[in-house]
């Protein structure tokens, strides 16, 4: 009798967590666009543009507010003492090209080449130059290059980022200064409307 009781309520509970689960799923938008706090609100950056997740789909929250393309997906990294794109960035410029290509707020487009601080000042420039002029190849080649809008520029070791204690080993340099050999695709935007807090 009480295996049979114990079988009972085990499918009244198996029930209510299978109901449940199917409710938390009917509250889920499938197309969620915007990063949102712990009150469902949506993220906005410090100059008022939404923090998304994904382009595909719009949910309307971040409506009239521009969504910027993130740092990290219009970077792309290159091999030590090296200018030709490695399938990573041949990969990342594929999904940075429809971006691109579609949004009708990108005034301008500056192709930013850099190198890390090993070998000469006169070299690396030459060298991140090389950099940035293979992304802007690529992009061309792929149909996105209007002369008109796009610009090329290079720094060489200029302006570094990864902190690299000179006392490494060689390789072990190499592979701590990795975040400066990039290229960045800097998108310049028509003027944004200004986000105003509780404005509807």
């Amino acid at each position: 009798m009480l295996s049979r009781y114990a079988f009972i309520g085990g499918l009244v509970i198996a029930s209510v967590i299978s109901l449940s689960s199917v409710a938390a799923q009917a509250h889920v938008t499938p197309n969620v666009l915007v990063v949102r706090d712990a009150r469902g609100n949506a993220v906005h950056s410090t100059n008022g543009n939404c923090v998304i997740t994904r382009w595909a789909g719009n949910d309307g929250v971040c409506e009239g507010v521009r969504r910027e393309i993130a740092l990290a997906d219009r970077t792309v990294y290159f091999e030590f003492n090296d200018s030709s794109l490695t399938e990573a960035a041949r990969a990342k410029l594929d999904s940075l090209l429809p971006i691109l290509k579609s949004d009708k707020e990108i005034q301008s487009v500056s192709i930013v080449g850099y190198a890390d601080r090993v070998g000469s000042k006169k070299y690396n420039e030459a060298l991140s130059k090389k950099r940035a002029l293979s992304v802007k190849d690529y992009l061309a080649s792929n149909g996105y290059l209007n002369a008109s809008v796009t610009k090329t520029r290079w720094v060489g070791k200029s302006k570094p980022t990864a902190q690299c204690s000179s006392k490494l080993a060689h390789n072990e340099l190499v592979a701590c200064l990795s975040p400066d050999r990039k290229v960045e695709v800097e998108v310049n935007y028509i003027k944004a409307k200004k986000f105003r807090k509780g404005a509807k």
